[in-house]
């Protein structure tokens, strides 16, 4: 009897086409979703990065300025370019989502931000179009 039961049953369990469709459609709408939020994630992520390295960078030019270390000077380097003239302190850092971070620290103290594309990713461009309170 234990036999007949089990050889009967056997090829009528399993998922019916409808049950499957559904899960599809729930996996492939969750996918939509989580896909964008995700880059748009990491994008922001790599902007913090570029905006972490440039208040670093602002910190150290600081006290290099209170130290009397500071001159006229272009140093560019793989992710930052700074620039420094009688006017104070400029930087420029790229994100890996693709926008330059700028950053000018005036002899006064004052400080001024901007963002620009890849083209104009420079110290020497931050020092006149760094113009906004924050980033």
């Amino acid at each position: 009897m234990q036999i007949d039961r089990f050889v009967r049953g056997r090829g009528q369990g399993g998922f019916a086409l409808m049950e499957l469709m559904f899960v599809a459609t729930i996996i492939s709408t969750l996918t939509t979703v989580a896909i964008p939020t995700y880059l748009d994630a990491t994008d922001r992520s790599d902007d913090a990065v570029a905006m972490s390295t440039l208040h670093n960078a602002m910190t150290e030019a600081s006290l290099a300025a209170i130290g009397g270390d500071a001159g006229d000077s272009t140093v560019t380097g793989r992710d930052l370019s700074v620039y420094s003239d009688d006017d104070g302190w400029s930087a420029a850092a790229m994100s890996d989502s693709a926008t330059c971070f700028l950053v000018h620290l005036t002899t006064d103290g004052d400080v001024s931000y901007g963002t620009t594309g890849a083209e104009n990713c420079t110290g020497m461009y931050a020092s006149t179009h760094a113009a906004l309170a924050a980033w």
